[in-house]
């Protein structure tokens, strides 16, 4: 069990570093900007980056995907806990 939640901790914190990267690159991501009047907006600190919507929704399921591993990894790490207080 430790080797899957170490290799779910490698791959959230990577998913997570290439998420602030895009962004950064992007200009902003999905979960927090918007679409209006058929036009895509990625939103970072206020500012509005339009982009096209395959670009928009991209950022938002990688978005989506960050906090899916964060989530996964902290079942995984829940789990390994219980199961090393049940071997002692």
């Amino acid at each position: 069990m430790k080797k899957v939640k170490n290799i779910f901790g490698y791959l959230a914190i990577i998913n997570f570093v290439s998420f602030l990267a895009s962004t950064i690159y992007l200009g902003g991501d999905a979960l927090s900007g918007k679409i209006e009047n058929g036009h895509f907006f990625l939103s970072s600190h206020g500012r509005l980056t339009e982009v096209n919507e395959d670009v928009f929704e991209y950022s938002k399921c990688h978005g989506l995907s960050v906090f899916a591993f964060i989530g996964l990894f902290l079942i995984i790490h829940c789990f390994g806990k219980a199961e090393e207080v049940g071997e002692h």
